[in-house]
């Protein structure tokens, strides 16, 4: 049956030092209710329930902080990932001592491969045995590389010899938590006390929505040393930014909707790609472009061949300019030389109106092997090895082909006919 207790004051249950106050209700039966404020005022609260409903629409964490900011750097959750597989044990226990329900042994050298908060490790062989809570397993309070602490309910009196700690070193705890110095929240792998490790760290979602109100909603990524922004993990990135630049009304399913497909982030491989296959690499207007090609990468997409300048007008080529030579118009410019490009093909001087063609140098002609073919309304001057005319200069028209002569032969030859 219910009974009531009620006092018209105070009302104080007190053990002996360390003692336990429990309410039983029975294993997972029953219900303890507290009608006013439950006031903790120890430094611990454990909870064994698998689920836990709060009410309030807003956890406070760090409260009743009196320093100007958060004085211990972090403020935050963590998550428990259980323990690894690896045992680490530490044999050569120097010393012991107890106080306020927490026991510490210390070692003479460091430990190897230091024990952490949260580490659950086993005590044995230590002398008196109330350190070694019967082999019951226990987690660590603190934790340096010569000592570890963790809690006993009773004074188990002064150390006196022996001890080996053995035990299973915690999984580094995820954490979301709030770096003071830092006025950002991270996700991290807490790896000791205050050491958070970022290697590893990730968040998965869909939307990161920015404040218009700030910068007109722009998104600022800070960092630090000589990061960069990248896109990894995905299958074949710069095809999907390819297929959708292709289809920008029907994107591929893998890709994003119609309507964003103006605003996908390029990566360094489709950078290069657009350079080489697009006209991001040289000056246009319409067909007119003037591109520049290397050997080494984009003349293999134009024909091939050496590094080059090429001027296209209309959509035809009509310049390429190499490192030791230029092509323009079906000529070919090279130091000294000018050449027509293709067999058979004529060089023409031309001037307008009473203009002349001037030749301010001694002008060499190399023998013709045989004698050129005519051409109809033109006369043509050619060089040869020199006959009866003794000059080597010949001439060929329609209606003949001779030598020219010499004065001197020119002379004799007056006088004899």
């Amino acid at each position: 049956m219910s009974q009531v207790v009620q006092t018209n004051g105070n009302y104080t249950i007190k053990t002996s030092n360390s003692g336990v106050i429990r309410l039983d209700t029975g294993a997972g039966l029953g219900e303890v209710r507290v009608t006013g404020n439950l006031v903790v005022d120890g430094t611990t609260v454990t909870i064994e329930a698998e689920n836990i409903n709060v009410q309030d629409n807003v956890l406070v964490l760090n409260s009743g902080e009196t320093a100007n900011g958060v004085s211990l750097g972090y403020s935050g959750f963590e998550v428990d990932r259980g323990y690894a597989a690896g045992v680490t044990t530490v044999i050569n226990v120097t010393g012991g001592s107890w106080s306020n329900g927490v026991a510490t042994l210390t070692f003479s050298l460091t430990n190897p491969q230091p024990f952490q908060v949260g580490d659950r490790v086993v005590i044995s062989n230590v002398t008196p045995s109330g350190y070694n809570l019967g082999g019951v397993s226990v987690v660590l309070s603190a934790a340096t590389t010569t000592s570890i602490s963790y809690p006993i309910t009773s004074n188990p009196g002064n150390w006196s010899s022996g001890g080996v700690i053995s035990g299973s070193l915690a999984n580094n705890r995820a954490s979301f938590t709030f770096n003071e110095a830092t006025d950002t929240f991270e996700i991290a792998q807490r790896t000791g006390p205050g050491i958070y490790n970022f290697s590893n760290s990730g968040l998965k979602l869909r939307y990161i929505r920015t404040d218009p109100n700030i910068d007109e909603g722009d998104l600022t990524l800070i960092g630090s040393g000589k990061g960069v922004v990248k896109v990894t993990g995905t299958t074949d990135y710069l095809n999907e930014i390819l297929l959708t630049i292709a289809n920008p009304t029907n994107p591929p399913a893998s890709s994003v909707t119609a309507t964003a497909a103006d605003d996908i982030l390029a990566n360094v491989k489709y950078v290069n790609y657009a350079v080489l296959n697009n006209p991001t690499y040289f000056l246009r207007d319409n067909d007119t472009t003037v591109r520049t090609l290397d050997s080494s990468d984009k003349a293999s997409l134009f024909g091939g061949g050496s590094s080059r300048i090429r001027l296209d007008v209309d959509g035809v080529i009509v310049a390429n300019f190499y490192r030791d030579n230029l092509e323009m118009y079906g000529l070919n410019f090279s130091p000294n030389t000018i050449s027509a490009i293709n067999t058979n093909d004529g060089l023409t001087l031309d001037v307008s109106g009473t203009g002349k063609v001037r030749i301010n140098a001694p002008l060499q002609m190399e023998n013709e092997g045989s004698v050129p073919a005519s051409v109809s309304g033109s006369t043509i001057i050619y060089s040869a090895t020199p006959g009866t005319g003794d000059t080597g200069v010949f001439f060929v028209n329609t209606s003949r082909t001779n030598e020219l002569t010499n004065k001197n032969r020119a002379l004799l030859w007056s006088m004899l006919f």
